[in-house]
């Protein structure tokens, strides 16, 4: 995929995080109306597009969470902490696009109003347990 999405490389070495562990997924941002929706099955589309030439969607690595950091693994952390440690490190490491922060809510009416607009392109949420350890594979979409 690298060849097809050559900003997210070129940020990976530009701002290298040596030792972190970040979990999160390939993400291209379609418009929907005013707003920007991300969508994983748009991913093919615009990998193909890419092959013929310029494409006009942005790819972004959106990161959800952080299971390794300064030699420790995280993954027995509890996700609010192991989110607090991520919005730090974005903060103090200064990442930016295409790296993304995923937004993070726990109010459920505003977890709705993200599907009410997404429906464009967004496969659903994805929700975890603030009160949960790591666990690989686990989080699951509502959409």
């Amino acid at each position: 995929m690298t060849g097809s999405f050559p900003e997210i490389r070129v940020a990976a070495l530009a701002q290298l995080l040596v030792d972190a562990g970040l979990d999160g997924e390939l993400v291209v941002w379609e418009r929907a109306g005013s707003r920007s929706s991300g969508s994983r099955s748009a991913l093919p589309g615009a990998a193909a597009a890419r092959w013929r030439g310029p494409c006009m969607w942005p790819a972004h690595y959106v990161v959800f969470d952080l299971v390794h950091a300064d030699g420790a693994d995280l993954t027995s952390w509890l996700y609010e902490r192991r989110r607090a440690a991520l919005e730090a490190l974005f903060v103090d490491r200064r990442l930016e696009a295409p790296r993304t922060l995923c937004q993070l809510t726990t109010d459920p009416a505003v977890a709705w109003g993200w599907l009410e607009w997404t429906a464009a392109g967004s496969e659903g949420l994805g929700c975890k347990r603030l009160d949960g350890p790591y666990a690989g594979g686990t989080c699951c979409w509502a959409g």
